[in-house]
């Protein structure tokens, strides 16, 4: 993206919303102010910067106009697939791109009852429609069910059935369980490094292909609070006292998880030798 094209989309946001609001700043002068944003303010948007930046500022001048007692409400809107362009056929790419990124379809009456709520509570400040923060695993997974900016905004149902499905299955994919029934160290290295690698696809958001067993930690770009992260999971889950500097300086995951089989106390001691 040229500085030009940044400038392209986020001009019109940011001095046209910045001079509707100079216009109308003086107390009763409207009775509601709104503005319809997107939920890319919100949320983020790897090739979207610019927009994203024009989102964000809208949502910030709603929050500034009412702490000045000025009516004002910023609509962060998802997917509109009735009208407007991504309801065009050449968008459907977009579309799709944008629902795994954790938008939901709205309709045009969605956003007409948003209005209509904004017109009512003209001081709320920021409403933000079609998120989707759906659970791992589910027809509605969505990126936003792995990040913790949006954890409070998970379904609590959800929640509740994973935490009842990991206590069903604790006997089964504990790693101590399987530590003590490992019959190889290779076996037993094995439930170290899938747990090292679901641990790095939850912090990192990243999809379990993209890691690899053979590469080290610092290829991932870990800094010294992840590692604080993982030196504790292995406390807790194998019993293994690790310094970051262990962690860090191991030359692949699979050796790492080889270093965590021979110092824990649960590791079957028939394959240590």
């Amino acid at each position: 993206m040229t500085l030009e094209d940044y400038k392209m989309a986020l001009a019109p946001k940011v001095q046209g919303s910045w001079n509707l609001h100079q216009y109308f700043s003086s107390p009763g002068s409207l009775d509601f102010f709104i503005m319809l944003s997107s939920l890319i303010g919100v949320m983020g948007y790897a090739s979207q910067s610019n927009y994203s930046a024009g989102g964000a500022f809208q949502d910030a001048l709603a929050r500034y106009r009412v702490e000045h007692g000025l009516p004002g409400v910023s609509i962060d809107l998802g997917i509109v697939k009735s009208v407007g362009y991504l309801a065009e056929e050449q968008a459907s790419k977009i579309v799709e791109s944008l629902r795994r990124h954790g938008m939901l379809e709205l309709a045009a009456d969605d956003v007409l009852k948003a209005i209509d709520s904004a017109i009512q509570s003209p001081f709320a400040g920021s409403l933000a429609l079609g998120l989707n923060t759906g659970p791992r695993g589910h027809a509605e997974d969505s990126v936003l069910s792995r990040d913790l900016r949006f954890s409070n905004l998970q379904y609590r149902e959800a929640q509740q059935e994973r935490t009842k499905s990991r206590m069903t299955q604790a006997g089964s994919n504990d790693l101590r369980s399987k530590l003590a029934a490992s019959t190889t160290l290779e076996e037993a290295a094995c439930a170290v490094t899938e747990m090292i690698a679901k641990k790095l696809v939850d912090i990192f958001m990243i999809s379990e292909d993209d890691v690899v067993p053979a590469k080290s930690l610092a290829e991932f770009g870990i800094d010294s609070l992840v590692a604080v992260e993982l030196c504790n999971m292995l406390a807790v889950k194998a019993e293994v006292e690790l310094s970051i500097f262990e962690l860090m300086q191991s030359a692949s995951i699979e050796e790492l998880a080889k270093t965590v089989v021979t110092k824990s106390s649960h590791t079957n001691p028939d394959i240590l030798g």
